[in-house]
């Protein structure tokens, strides 16, 4: 079995394609970085999930979320790794679960107080570039 003999302006498109997917580009339009920090009585809220509610009441069914770091820093993923969020206006939750030592998550240290779209932790918007918002500091 022989195989297809690529020319060299395919083999570049190719390349560029697999370049601008393995350099983060999210592929949809529409979809802007988001990055911000969780601290929790001055500490880094480590493990801390963030997630956006659209309050303009679209009912997509993507859901933008984020995992704080060692450091408390995060970046929202929509649809791919750390890909953003689409541009509009934010009800933002934030619970910070206890993990076992498996990794599994477990009671929220924040007792549910921002757990709920309708009780949020912040509002924010998302605009059509990148987006960092200020640190998220949080009180138990």
């Amino acid at each position: 079995m022989s195989l297809p003999i690529i020319g060299p302006r395919r083999l570049a498109l190719a390349a560029l394609a697999v370049a601008l997917v393995g350099c983060g580009g999210s592929g949809r339009a529409g979809i802007y970085p988001v990055k911000g920090r969780v601290v929790v009585e001055g500490l880094p809220g480590q493990g801390a999930i963030v997630t956006l509610h659209p309050t303009d009441g679209s009912t997509s069914k993507a859901r933008s979320m984020a995992v704080a770091d060692a450091d408390g820093a995060f970046q929202v993923s929509t649809f791919g790794k750390y890909d953003g969020a689409p541009a509009g206006e934010y009800a933002v939750t934030l619970v910070w679960p206890e993990y076992n030592d498996a990794g599994e998550a477990g009671a929220d240290r924040l007792k549910g107080r921002f757990a709920t779209a309708t009780k949020p932790f912040t509002k924010i918007t998302v605009a059509e570039r990148e987006n960092v918002l200020d640190t998220f500091e949080v009180r138990k």
